[in-house]
């Protein structure tokens, strides 16, 4: 079971979400499914750095792109961010940002090795750097 931990930033309307530990479908799904309508984002970063993905079976991931297409429509043209600084979660995070299809319905979704990355990325889109919540 995972520690799944949200901070959102009211002052730009940032939800950073951290995932710590073995994370399953469901999880993921229950956070999306809670999170995402609570709060009108502009942007939402996952923090996978310290999460063990390899339970997650890979045909399960359409129950995941199915859920975070619902709530898709409350989020056109946010981005969301996917950090996994491990080359399997990497990997994992990118099939899915691929498969999801996502993109090309006016969400963003992207996925770096780590902060620096992703806070390149916002500020050559001129958003706001973030930093990691502790």
């Amino acid at each position: 079971m995972a520690t799944i931990e949200t901070f959102f930033d009211q002052t730009d309307a940032t939800l950073t979400i951290l995932v710590k530990g073995v994370v399953t479908i469901e999880e993921i799904n229950q956070t999306i499914s809670k999170q995402y309508p609570l709060t009108r984002c502009q942007m939402v970063i996952w923090d996978f750095c310290e999460a063990d993905m390899s339970q997650l079976p890979t045909q399960q991931m359409d129950s995941v792109i199915k859920t975070a297409r619902q709530y898709s429509d409350h989020r056109r043209d946010a981005p969301t961010i996917y950090i996994g600084n491990r080359p399997f979660l990497y990997g994992m995070l990118r099939m899915y940002a691929q498969k999801s299809g996502i993109t090309r319905q006016g969400a963003l979704l992207t996925v770096f090795h780590d902060w620096d990355e992703a806070n390149e990325w916002l500020q050559q889109r001129d958003l706001t750097p973030r930093q990691r919540p502790q």
